[in-house]
């Protein structure tokens, strides 16, 4: 029962987190609380207080957004010891009951599944059909590791020690199966999503030369993550070749952006127009002493845009009419991407391209090397490794 001094205390979740037990000074009733750290940052214990992490609240898998905390690469492989062979080199002397217990667990977990189809354990047949209609869901694989363990049981019961050997190995190869799709199968597809982080600098690496236009436009329409590391906030990438007006009556004057974003919470247009690494942004010879003026490419593709701009600004109305897509134009950035900086080996240079590229009113540019060197800043977060054995054969022959 409360009392005067404890009766204000918060009720807390005990399986939500770790919490703090004491004993109320009054009524000697026992508290459950969380008391912040410094600055808000964990939990703070003081004398004669206890500290609770709850059963339910500790977590572990392969995925981290799953489980709570981080593993090691020691603690991986002492998850995967765990999950896998579930100590079955202990229990030889009392099999059968080891067997009885997998199947019991099993049966709590399948009698839920059934559940979600509003059926029982008691309609096996109709529980079958709807599992194995989906064999992408790991319970299908439980259900199957289930009846092929039941099977051992009962082959084993019968003296058939080939059918029960056989229906053994297949009843773990299911179990095994369910065990990687249930704790294995996200950290391995966000393993290959970090690889095509990896496979874009290989392509890069290999690729510094390349004045394939078309080449890099595949390039970045397959591997959009790219040029989404030039923006601050979230954007989703709508389309390659993307319409933004001017058609007329007889099919000509069409005009198509190489990529469209739409970002932030007003999902403005963002408009990105490529040209390649060996697009030169200077002049080699000075304009003036100090100074080198910027090429004609560059100021084309910088016109090209602005004028992409402008149509999608007029014709909005017109143009979201005939896309599935969901955007606006209320003040479209536009984004011209070419050259590489290797060519800026000069003060003079440097200095010329950084005074160009502060005054284009209404228009980023950014070099080739800068999109990838983000990308290569992204892969040294998650601590991976672009190493020459890593490479495949990108390259554009």
């Amino acid at each position: 029962m409360q009392c005067l001094k404890c009766h204000d205390i918060e009720q807390i979740d005990k399986d939500a987190a770790p919490y703090l037990l004491r004993q109320c000074d009054g009524c000697g009733r026992e508290i459950a609380f969380r008391r912040p750290g410094k600055h808000g940052i964990g939990i703070s214990v003081n004398a004669g207080e206890k500290f609770v992490i709850p059963s339910a609240w500790l977590q572990l898998s392969a995925n981290p957004l799953k489980g709570h905390g981080y593993l090691t690469r020691s603690g991986v492989d002492f998850f995967a010891k765990s999950v896998f062979t579930s100590n079955i080199g202990t229990r030889r002397d009392d099999f059968d009951k080891y067997l009885e217990e997998i199947v019991d667990n099993n049966d709590v977990a399948l009698e839920s599944i059934a559940n979600s189809f509003n059926l029982s354990l008691n309609d096996g047949d109709a529980l079958f059909e709807k599992l194995r209609a989906d064999t992408s869901n790991p319970a299908w694989w439980l259900f199957l590791s289930q009846i092929t363990l039941q099977g051992v049981i009962e082959y084993g019961e019968k003296g058939d020690a080939y059918r029960a050997a056989w229906a053994a190995m297949v009843s773990e190869r299911a179990r095994a199966i369910h065990t990687f799709m249930e704790h294995f199968a996200d950290a391995v597809f966000m393993g290959n999503t970090s690889r095509r982080l990896i496979d874009l600098i290989h392509i890069w690496d290999n690729n510094k030369t390349n004045s394939d236009e078309e080449f890099w436009q595949i390039t970045f329409q397959n591997y959009p993550l790219a040029l989404a590391q030039l923006f601050s906030s979230a954007v989703t990438f709508l389309e390659g070749k993307a319409y933004v007006g001017g058609h007329r009556v007889d099919n000509k004057n069409a005009k198509f952006v190489d990529f469209l974003f739409s970002g932030g919470s007003g999902r403005d247009a963002v408009l990105v127009e490529i040209k390649t690494p060996t697009t030169r942004f200077l002049h080699k010879r000075q304009y003036r002493r100090g100074v080198h003026a910027t090429t004609s490419e560059i100021n084309g593709a910088i016109g090209q845009i602005l004028d992409y701009r402008n149509t999608l600004l007029s014709e909005i109305d017109q143009i979201k009419k005939g896309t599935r897509h969901e955007f606006q134009a209320i003040n479209p950035r536009s984004i011209v991407i070419a050259g590489n900086s290797a060519e800026l080996d000069t003060d003079d240079k440097r200095v010329s391209f950084e005074n160009f590229r502060r005054n284009s009113s209404g228009v980023e540019i950014v070099t080739f090397d800068e999109v990838f060197e983000k990308i290569k800043y992204l892969i040294s977060i998650f601590g991976l490794e672009v190493s020459a054995s890593s490479a495949r054969d990108l390259r554009s022959d």
